[in-house]
């Protein structure tokens, strides 16, 4: 389960081994699945393992200017430093590959 609180700052509650935690939504640079479950990299450089699907946190974070890259990861727009063709760059020097339907959709999205 992941919920939005919105007072003072937009906080992620997620829930992690059984335990709740939250997190600013500033914070997250990206997040990806790997096989069983998904990962949230932050700012600081580290990680958080999640059981929540990619999906559930796409429906939450929309809203907060987080676009899929590809069907495996979300990114937060705030950190994006560099678009090319085929892959994105962001602040913190990582490199997600962009597939052309997100990419068209991303363009879109600048555009406003």
């Amino acid at each position: 389960m992941i919920k939005i609180i919105d007072n003072p700052t937009p906080t992620i509650m997620h829930q992690q081994f059984g335990r709740y935690g939250f997190i600013k939504i500033e914070e997250i640079v990206y997040i990806s699945i790997d096989e069983n479950h998904t990962e949230l990299y932050l700012i600081d450089e580290s990680k958080i393992i999640s059981r929540e699907k990619l999906i559930n946190y796409y429906e939450q974070l929309k809203s907060y200017n987080f676009h899929y890259a590809n069907r495996s990861n979300l990114f937060n727009l705030i950190y994006l430093k560099q678009l090319f063709d085929d892959r994105i760059r962001l602040q913190n020097g990582e490199e997600l590959k962009l597939s052309r339907v997100m990419r068209k959709g991303l363009l879109k999205e600048l555009k406003k």
